[in-house]
């Protein structure tokens, strides 16, 4: 059984594109950090397709990973599962991907029930599943608000009931990204009109929902690692960053 990876270089060594799409909600589109946790990806999957053996001859390039690699934001602020699954067509089929990494649900908190959840979910999977072959679904991240976490987990705990699901690769983000130091990804200061962002403990105007440049860059490494096999020093790749190196370094050589 070939690798993602072998997979992705099957298709860009004949000079083909391989097209990966992201679908979520704001923590995906993340248009509002840089990095962000999707740069971040496709700065590390093509670093590390650079340079192999073409199946056309040569040598390897590095064009071939950075040409034919193809990653397609279609992050939707604010959706809810009803919004994702009426838009895949609109928003992620019309790019006729070779693979989709989503991370939906947290929105549907106090939208909509959890049995609702995950019944969109498993209609948003079979559709996803009958049109593109690698698919990869993420539960939302764990926040800096402890009630939207309470309330979360019993929406990731119905959610679980339709894992597994055949041919698709299950991340439980909202887990993994706990065991992280979230105290240190939850730094952004907004406007206090933005209330379902703000803390409902602490008070002030610290961005809880959103994480950092470095909470993006913790993303990244569980992704990175879950889906494709690979590893990434999240504190090494901003340190580097921050120096002002253009190639930042992402693992120890």
């Amino acid at each position: 059984m070939t690798t993602l990876l072998e997979d992705i270089k099957s298709v860009i060594s004949l000079d083909q594109k391989f097209k990966i799409v992201f679908y979520g909600d704001s923590t995906t589109s993340t248009e509002w950090v840089h990095p962000n946790w999707r740069g971040i990806i496709e700065y590390v999957v093509k670093m590390e397709l650079e340079d192999f053996e073409p199946a056309k001859g040569g040598t390897g390039s590095w064009n071939y990973s950075w040409w034919n690699l193809n990653f397609i934001n279609s992050g939707l602020n604010g959706a809810t599962t009803k919004d994702f699954l009426n838009r895949l067509s609109k928003d992620v089929f019309t790019y006729s991907p070779d693979m989709i990494i989503a991370i939906t649900g947290d929105n549907d908190v106090d939208k909509i029930t959890e049995k609702e959840h995950a019944e969109n979910h498993r209609k948003i999977l079979t559709r996803l599943t009958n049109k593109i072959k690698h698919v990869y679904y993420a539960t939302s991240i764990y926040t800096a608000q402890d009630t939207h976490n309470a309330k979360y987990k019993g929406y990731v705990k119905e959610l679980a009931k339709v894992f597994p699901f055949k041919d698709v690769t299950f991340i439980d983000l909202f887990e993994l990204y706990s065991k992280y130091p979230i105290e240190r990804f939850y730094t952004y200061v907004i406007d206090k009109e933005d209330e379902e962002c703000l803390t409902d403990e602490k008070g002030g105007n610290t961005d809880t929902m959103h994480p950092n440049a470095l909470g993006n860059a913790y993303i990244a490494k569980i992704l990175l690692k879950e889906i494709f096999g690979l590893e990434f020093d999240p504190e090494m790749y901003i340190a580097d960053l921050n120096s002002g190196l253009k190639y930042p370094r992402y693992k120890k050589e």
